[in-house]
């Protein structure tokens, strides 16, 4: 009977603790985007918030949704805020709520949220102006950048239009230069060839003096003479033949 109690006292208590969730506004300041939300009662919980390029996640725990809430909400003519939604975790009391920005290059830091009674404003900061100012500071960097290079003079830049000074040539370029010794080049050269027709005919020489008579195969002709002749038998003799100053 006792956890009976208990489990009937505790009952009541948890559903009281379930949040529902009846309204979703957007409103537009100078450089603040604001979602209000309103409950039935203060949420007195913090949102778990999750950023993505382009949209800004918050996750609500405790709470349901009011079915005739829409679950999508199109702000018309924002500039920031291209759609809400909000959707809930089926067989759980948890509500996602997403904040779909108009462009994933907007600079967004982390919402301020304010409770006001049963209300839950979030304001947006969206640092346009930041954006543009870092887009300038990059623009502008790179015209010092440019404006350097250009500076230089011996640096030839892709940044200025100017092409990069060609050297001169004149007529003395193309003719004879006295400091170029052509003639003792080609004397040089003449007495190189000299040299090597000299060694030539040295090796001829050496080959016709000592080394001619050792291939006697390589003379154009070949001198065969009979030196004399034996009878040894009727039928058999001897011949001593001289080929090339050698006897057979």
């Amino acid at each position: 009977m006792a956890w009976l109690l208990v489990l009937v006292l505790q009952m009541p208590l948890n559903a009281s603790d379930i949040l529902t969730l009846k309204s979703i506004e957007v409103q537009s300041l100078e450089r603040v985007e604001s979602v209000r939300l309103g409950f039935d009662r203060p949420y007195e919980d913090t949102p778990l918030i999750n950023f993505e390029p382009g949209s800004l996640n918050l996750r609500f725990d405790s709470l349901t949704i009011d079915p005739v809430l829409p679950s999508l909400l199109l702000p018309e003519s924002n500039r920031m805020i291209k759609a809400v939604r909000a959707f809930q975790t089926p067989n759980t009391q948890i509500v996602q709520l997403d904040i779909i920005l108009q462009s994933s290059r907007l600079l967004l830091e982390h919402p301020e949220i304010v409770v006001d009674g049963p209300n839950m404003i979030l304001n947006l900061q969206l640092n346009l102006l930041n954006a543009s100012s870092a887009r300038a500071d990059s623009s502008q960097l790179s015209e010092e950048i440019g404006d350097k290079i250009r500076s230089d003079k011996e640096f030839p830049s892709t940044f200025s239009k100017e092409d990069p000074p060609q050297p001169k040539l004149s007529a003395e370029d193309f003719l004879f230069q006295p400091d170029r010794d052509w003639v003792a080049t080609m004397v040089t050269l003449v007495l190189s060839l000299l040299l090597v027709l000299l060694l030539i005919y040295l090796l001829a020489l050496l080959y016709n003096r000592f080394l001619s008579g050792h291939f006697p195969a390589l003379k154009g002709g070949q001198k065969i003479r009979v030196v004399s002749t034996y009878h040894v038998a009727p039928k058999q003799k001897i011949m001593v033949i001289q080929i090339n100053e050698q006897y057979f």
